[in-house]
């Protein structure tokens, strides 16, 4: 009897002892912790999913720089923010429906220009390694959390300010989703944390694209000529023919741009151009420039000696804003590398 009251004693202890093993379930709070310190870690984030309803891949960088495609009103976009400044590419249909001058929108589409307002479908502040981190690291004792399955993978889902967390219950907890809206536009996004070594390609895509933004398009600027074109009095002569005119610019989203103004000459004043010239100069949002440009030797002889007697010649002027001289660009070249050595 003894001996088997000792065997029972001794298979009681074993399961005491291994009850008191068991590692008690983490709370929804340390997941969130846990989640929040691995993505402050990141160098950035890749961002797959749906925008407004639209696909949408794009890679966020640890300082705010985002890159990527996306659908917007059925176009295809393709953007870049840096320094708090985004740039599209998108065809003209996409800035007909965000830019109210036709002219613009043409100048604009397939080329990279400056974009905000309508264009700007959404802020990817929130949505930095960073931000994410400090939300998740500071849920509480008590967040709102759900228990699901993401692809086969069981989840929490935690809602804070009225964005939705898909974290890991398997340590190392990893946030895996986020769901929620910026301002009107709801987005729907895989998260997957960039190291330094992963994050190369997307700084390899960024600086060939912010080197194609010199001279980006600025189709929201407003250029208002403020007389008609003026011939100069070299236009008498058989030389050259100088032209000008005095237009005001203003854009209160970009302080300093570049105005293009290219004058067509033709000799009635609906004619097809026989030749043109082009002046470029820079002006700061607010201010009045006057750019001037003109035809010089045989374009322009040859204009004259093909008249005998008295004729005219008509000048129409058209303007194109553009931001970022090669200064700017350097700049922003910089600014990358500064970034990826962080």
């Amino acid at each position: 009897m003894l001996v088997l009251v000792a065997a029972v004693a001794l298979l009681v202890g074993a399961a005491a002892a291994g009850f008191v093993l068991l590692r008690k379930s983490e709370s929804p709070t340390t997941m969130a912790l846990q989640a929040g310190q691995a993505l402050a870690a990141a160098k950035g984030l890749t961002l797959t999913g749906t925008l407004a309803g639209q696909n949408a891949s794009l890679a966020v960088t640890r300082a705010g720089t985002v890159e990527g495609s996306y659908s917007q009103s059925g176009n295809a976009v393709t953007r870049i923010t840096i320094n708090d400044v985004t740039y599209i590419k998108a065809p003209t249909a996409f800035w007909k429906s965000v830019v109210i001058d036709p002219v613009a929108a043409r100048q604009a589409g397939g080329n990279w220009a400056r974009a905000h307002g309508g264009a700007v479908i959404m802020t990817f502040d929130s949505l930095t390694p960073g931000q994410i981190a400090r939300v998740l690291e500071h849920v509480g004792n008590h967040p709102r959390v759900v228990d699901t399955t993401l692809g086969g993978t069981k989840v929490i889902k935690l809602t804070a300010h009225g964005t939705s967390y898909y974290i890991t219950t398997s340590a190392p907890n990893r946030l895996v989703r986020i769901v929620g809206r910026n301002g009107a536009t709801p987005y729907s996004f895989n998260v997957t944390p960039l190291t330094a070594a992963t994050i190369g390609p997307v700084f390899t895509i960024l600086h060939v694209d912010v080197q194609g933004l010199q001279g980006a398009v600025d189709p929201e600027a407003i250029v208002e000529p403020l007389q008609k074109i003026r011939f100069h009095p070299d236009c008498n002569g058989a030389s050259s023919c100088t032209v000008s005119s005095k237009v005001s610019v203003n854009d209160p989203d970009a302080l300093k741009m570049l105005l293009k103004m290219t004058v067509d000459f033709s000799g009635t004043k609906t004619g097809a151009a026989f030749a043109s010239c082009a002046d470029t100069v820079a002006v700061t949002t607010g201010s009045t420039v006057t750019p001037s440009c003109g035809l010089h030797g045989p374009v322009w002889s040859g204009w004259v000696s093909s008249h005998t007697s008295n004729f005219f010649t008509w000048a129409d002027a058209h303007f194109e804003t553009t931001v970022n001289s090669a200064s700017d660009i350097v700049t922003l070249q910089n600014e990358l590398n500064q970034q990826q050595r962080a």
